[in-house]
């Protein structure tokens, strides 16, 4: 499953990663899109460091991917600019993602269904670039897909598991 960027997207993504890079952060992913009336070009960031992206990491890269922007131009008309970060239960696009989190518990979203279900979650195993299959293990099987066959893959958190999230009889 590789995201190609095209159009906007394509010609931001070089600019946003130099101003993520020199916040400390890296791209996740940039989306073009129409909201509304509204054209909101969305650039994901995240960082490897303790305590993951916070709203000072957004502000800077904001403030220098808009300065590039404001110098490249590769925008015609008016767009909205997000910088967020990819939350917990983010989504996977890329082949690095996939490596990333390998191990992790994922929902997979198919076109069509599979045992009855358009939905697939299970623990991610990996995607294999040269086959272009994500690969998961559910029900103690493993299960290969071709990513032509899955419109989404997201990572699943069990909150229930974090004692932060944990609602006890007080709460």
């Amino acid at each position: 499953m590789k995201k190609e960027f095209s159009g906007v997207a394509a010609a931001v993504y070089p600019l946003a990663s130099a101003a993520a890079e020199a916040a400390g952060c890296v791209v996740w992913d940039v989306e073009f899109v129409k909201e509304g009336a509204d054209r909101v070009l969305r650039i994901t960031i995240d960082t490897d460091r303790d305590g993951g992206i916070g709203i000072e990491d957004c502000e800077k890269v904001h403030r220098e991917v808009d300065r590039m922007l404001d110098e490249a131009d590769p925008i015609e008309g008016s767009y909205m600019l997000q910088i967020t970060s990819p939350g917990i239960e983010r989504r996977l696009t890329m082949p690095w993602h996939f490596a990333a989190f390998a191990g992790s518990e994922a929902e997979l979203r198919l076109f069509c269904p599979l045992n009855g279900s358009r939905r697939l979650r299970g623990k991610l195993l990996g995607y294999d670039e040269a086959s272009d299959r994500i690969s998961v293990e559910s029900g103690g099987a493993e299960i290969s897909i071709p990513s032509s066959s899955v419109s989404s893959v997201t990572l699943v958190y069990d909150f229930d598991s974090d004692p932060a999230f944990r609602k006890t009889k007080d709460n």
